[in-house]
């Protein structure tokens, strides 16, 4: 592959698994879409700030959409540079997310 486009860059980073514990997570990308066996995936890609490795995180639960949705309006409508942690409420498989913010980058 001689230029891989940023779909083919995209659809290589693995996908973020989300716990009980918080993860603090910095996005770094406005939101792309990935082939997934259910359909198209909306996705971010992320960093995990404890070990900056990048993941891909999926953005299509309501609970993600309404926690990083009021975010994403006070950083002018952009997803990238926000900064939160992410955590499930329990161990269920569709238990709910739990957003909270830390900060965006940039802003005090």
């Amino acid at each position: 592959m001689e230029n891989p486009t940023i779909d083919e860059i995209n659809e290589n980073l693995p996908l973020l698994k989300v716990g009980t514990a918080a993860t603090e997570l910095e996005v770094i990308s406005e939101p792309f879409i990935r082939l997934s066996v259910r359909g198209y995936l909306p996705c971010l890609k992320v960093k995990v700030l404890k070990s900056q490795l990048e993941y891909a995180l999926p953005i299509g639960s309501k609970s993600i959409t309404e926690g990083i949705e009021k975010l994403r309006e006070d950083n002018n409508g952009f997803f990238t540079k926000l900064k939160f942690n992410l955590s499930k409420k329990d161990d269920a498989q569709m238990a709910p997310y739990v957003l909270t913010s830390t900060k965006i980058k940039g802003k005090k």
